[in-house]
């Protein structure tokens, strides 16, 4: 959803991989939100969470299946726009 200069993003990614046999390798809920703000033409912030949902996960077919902790990240970034190629960002 773009308004002004911000833009705020959501999203959501179903997984679930599977052995040849059938047996589940992994399944996972992956949800993401974030915003960007253009401060000014040239200078663009984001700022953005992950989190990933992990129903249960094998190392291999017949190895029992496991629950890992749920992963989190927080991302910031600051990007410079130098010209139309050339930007720079933390």
């Amino acid at each position: 959803y773009n308004t002004g200069p911000f833009k705020f993003t959501l999203g959501y990614r179903y997984n679930k991989a599977e052995f040849a046999s059938g047996d589940t390798l992994l399944r996972d809920d992956y949800w993401w939100a974030g915003v960007n703000y253009q401060a000014t033409p040239a200078l663009g912030l984001s700022l953005a969470y992950y989190y990933a949902d992990v129903k249960g996960a094998r190392a291999t077919a017949t190895a029992a299946e496991t629950n890992p902790s749920n992963m989190q990240q927080v991302s910031f970034i600051a990007d410079y726009n130098f010209s139309k190629r050339t930007d720079m960002y933390l």
